[in-house]
């Protein structure tokens, strides 16, 4: 597992954490996410730390918040749903997910490009 800077200067790479060998021996690259269950509308946003904040209407019982996460994940990047799974965190609000097969500086660029500043 090799680590990749957590942030920069200009926050670039904030959230990246590593890259491994994900399913079928294809790159996974991991990111922290800041998960907002409830919320009145489903979107991707980066606070004013650089911190990717998905935010999803469902509620956050029986895995419903993070289905829906890796729903709008999947739509945000174009990429489909099995690449995309929860690391750590399943019952945190911080979530470290990989996904499998994206450069991990595409996949925060993606992110934070569909995302909006909070």
């Amino acid at each position: 597992m090799s680590e990749t800077g957590s942030q920069t200067s200009a926050g670039e790479n904030r959230g990246i954490m590593s890259t491994f060998a994900g399913k079928g021996g294809q790159d996974s690259r991991m990111v922290l996410i800041k998960l907002k269950p409830q919320a009145k509308k489903e979107k991707i946003a980066v606070d004013s730390e650089g911190t990717i904040v998905v935010s999803v209407t469902s509620p956050p019982v029986e895995g419903k918040a993070n289905a829906a996460a890796i729903r709008l994940l999947s739509k945000a990047l174009r990429a489909p749903k099995s690449s995309i799974r929860i690391v750590r965190g399943a019952t945190s609000r911080l979530k470290l997910i990989a996904v499998d097969g994206a450069g991990a500086e595409a996949v925060v660029k993606k992110l934070k490009q569909a995302g909006e500043r909070i």
